[in-house]
């Protein structure tokens, strides 16, 4: 499988750089951003196939980020997964007829993370 592009926007590091690390065993080429704001930029140009995303970031929230991502017309149909120590704030997110959003509750277990990373690839390339 070749390497695609997988953004992971957290902004606890030491939580970014273990989802990067098993993004990479999953085949993805993953990014780290750990700022709302810069996320956004970076959606402005980029088209990942995957989105790590947590809720609470500074600048601009996971929640305002996936707003964006659905609103636009390259991004809408990106694979989000979000991942969040809020489980509340996550489930109501959950409750959305989004087919490309998927919901892990903090802590998320690496081979928990590399199972679903896989199955959202196999199925984008079908």
């Amino acid at each position: 499988m070749t390497n695609s592009l997988a953004l992971v926007i957290e902004d606890d590091t030491s939580i970014a750089n273990i989802f990067a690390m098993t993004l990479r065993l999953a085949d993805y080429h993953p990014e780290t951003i750990n700022d709302g704001n810069a996320a956004i930029e970076r959606l402005r140009i980029l088209k990942p196939q995957l989105i790590m995303l947590d809720l609470k970031l500074p600048g601009i929230s996971g929640a305002e980020i996936l707003n964006f991502i659905r609103q636009d017309e390259r991004l809408k149909q990106t694979w989000v997964i979000v991942a969040s120590a809020n489980a509340e704030q996550a489930l109501a997110l959950g409750e959305r007829k989004d087919e490309f959003l998927h919901i892990l509750i903090k802590p998320v277990g690496v081979t928990e993370l590399i199972q679903l990373a896989r199955r959202l690839k196999q199925s984008s390339a079908t």
